[in-house]
Order: structure tokens, then C-alpha cells, then sequence
């Protein structure tokens, strides 16, 4: 996953600073919880990777899919918006990766945008609040 967001840094320009882990509001388990939770039964762990047309029918991958694609977000930085948009466990799950090859950069739910946009204000909300608490 690391790899995954810093090749989108590299895309976008920005610099890589600090740990992923510091800035996403889930941990490497919980992020594993999330994607198993949304296997196909042939999905394992041993079967992530990248795409084989020639052993795909018999051997089938997977990838980590960006239901919103990560072209869509710019972000320079872990604390920006967009990055934590593109990063919600909301926006990732588990994809054949014939299937992640074929949809490319299309957005099949334009309407999770504005659910990813109201989950992070509520993250900054709750993070204010409980600064303002302290």
C-alpha cells in the first residue's frame, strides 16, 4: 500500500514525509479487516497482484481498487483532503484485476465523492472539537 501512495505522490509532484500510518485514521489491520470483508470466495492473500492476461482465467488476481480513482484526487501531502478522501476505507475494497484493469480511471459512483467530502468534515469537526475540549 505504501508503494500504491507514494507512486501517487510521485504522479502528483509532492514530496513524501512522515508515516502513512500517522495520517490515515485506520490501521494496517483494520484496513486488512476491511478488504477480506469484501473478498470473493477464490480471494486470498496469496493471490494479490498485479494482472496476467495469459494465466488470469486460471489463476485469477486481484488488487486494491480506488472506487474513485486516485487521478481524480490532487494532493501534495498525507494531511490534505484529498488524500484522506482518496484513502478512506470507504473508497478502497478488493477488485479482480482484470476488472481494476478495464475501469482505468472511471468513476462508477459519482455520489461517493460527496459521501467521502461529508467524512471528512466530520473527521475535522470531531479532531476540532476535541482540540477545543483540551
Amino acid at each position: 500500500m505504501s508503494t500504491m501512495i507514494y507512486s501517487a505522490f510521485k504522479r502528483g509532484g509532492a514530496v513524501k514525509k512522515g508515516s502513512i500510518l500517522d495520517n490515515l485514521p485506520y490501521t494496517m489491520l483494520e484496513l486488512k479487516k476491511h478488504l477480506e470483508l469484501q473478498f470473493e470466495p477464490w480471494m486470498t492473500w496469496e493471490n494479490r497482484g498485479k494482472f496476467n492476461p495469459e494465466m488470469h482465467d486460471q489463476n485469477p488476481t486481484w488488487q486494491i481498487d480506488h472506487i474513485i480513482p486516485q487521478s481524480f484526487f490532487n494532493f501534495y501531502s498525507y494531511t490534505d483532503k484529498n488524500f484522506k478522501m482518496c484513502w478512506s476505507l470507504k473508497n478502497i475494497r478488493p477488485l479482480d484485476s482484470k476488472l481494476n484493469i478495464l475501469k482505468k480511471d472511471k468513476i462508477e459512483n459519482p455520489g461517493l465523492i460527496s459521501i467521502l467530502e461529508k467524512e471528512q468534515e466530520d473527521l475535522e469537526k470531531s479532531k476540532n472539537g476535541d482540540a477545543n475540549e483540551v
